[in-house]
């Protein structure tokens, strides 16, 4: 699913004028980027869900609050529109911040619930 939706992200100049990439979790980076992971919910063979966590690691918290933005603009599928072809809806189903002090970066996390077709 990330194959899908990495690139998405990556083709936002706003949101790439703040990390520098989107790479999976764990990673032991120390610049601006965005972690995801992916989890499946389930497949009925028409279509499939899958979570997504989604983790901006930056500087500021002000950098933290552009990179959500971003991410809704960029994925959030509003009413029936689907994202692409095969990507059908995009919404948000939590997340949080923390500031991590041994890095002295600010975490926002962000869950999806993405639904497909298989």
């Amino acid at each position: 699913m990330m194959s899908k939706i990495r690139p998405l992200l990556l083709a936002d100049d706003a949101l790439m004028a703040v990390v520098n990439d989107v790479v999976p979790s764990p990673s032991e980076r120390l610049d601006n980027i965005i972690l995801f992971e992916t989890a499946p919910i389930d497949n009925d063979g028409c279509t499939q869900r899958v979570r997504i966590k989604l983790t901006a690691i930056c500087d500021t918290e002000a950098q933290a609050a552009i990179i959500y933005e971003r991410i809704c603009a960029v994925l959030i599928t509003p009413s029936d529109r689907p994202l692409t072809g095969d990507i059908l809806r995009v919404g948000i189903n939590g997340g949080g911040s923390l500031y991590d002090e041994a890095r002295k970066k600010y975490h926002k996390i962000t869950y999806l619930i993405i639904t497909a077709r298989s």
